[in-house]
């Protein structure tokens, strides 16, 4: 009984990480801005910069948008994203020290190839334990888990308020929430922030 007790204490205060896949793990602007930079006019070469909304055709004139959005659309968009440097080592680093990880992302509406190449991109770059290890949700808010690292500022849903703490994964276009703890990973504290 009294080891079953302190296994009990020792396991108390793990957690369950929920971790976004585009913006926090894959590289999803980068791998935008290598297609885009090819096809798009001169002058919107740095439209991107310091963007401030969390859409990518936010930032550029309305008659632009479908061409912005047939970039992402694209077949193998997902799976080619390179993971955004330490992203991997992270997920491995929070693991080691006992916690668990589920990915928890949005497919793109009306894009079913894109759930089958997130996949593949897991396989690829985490291994095929975490294609198990993954919620595919429109609605983050339904999904429980103690925090959820995310880029995008405004998650809604089902729930007003979600049972994880939203830690914002630190990008131009999220600075003006200013009460998150936000992290990234080339940061020295996000270990200290996530509390692994």
């Amino acid at each position: 009984v009294l080891g079953k007790q302190k296994n009990m204490l020792l396991h108390k205060h793990l957690k369950l990480y929920l971790i976004d896949q585009d913006g926090v793990l894959a590289d999803f602007e980068t791998g935008f801005l290598e297609i885009w930079e090819k096809v798009c006019p001169e002058e919107y070469k740095d439209k991107l910069k310091d963007r401030q909304s969390y859409f990518l055709e936010d930032s550029f004139p309305e008659e632009m948008r479908q061409e912005i959005i047939s970039v992402y659309y694209q077949k193998e968009f997902f799976k080619k994203l390179k993971p955004i440097p330490g992203s991997i080592e992270a997920v491995k680093l929070i693991e080691s020290r006992g916690h668990e990880i589920m990915l928890c992302t949005a497919p793109l509406k009306y894009a079913g190839h894109s759930l089958s190449e997130k996949h593949e991109w897991i396989e690829k770059h985490l291994g095929k334990k975490y294609t198990k290890k993954v919620t595919y949700a429109y609605d983050k808010t339904i999904v429980g888990g103690d925090m959820l690292i995310d880029d995008r500022p405004d998650i809604t849903g089902l729930r007003e308020v979600p049972i994880w703490e939203h830690i914002v994964y630190d990008t131009s276009y999220n600075r003006h929430l200013t009460e998150n703890k936000r992290i990234r990973w080339d940061m020295d504290n996000w270990q200290e922030v996530l509390g692994i």
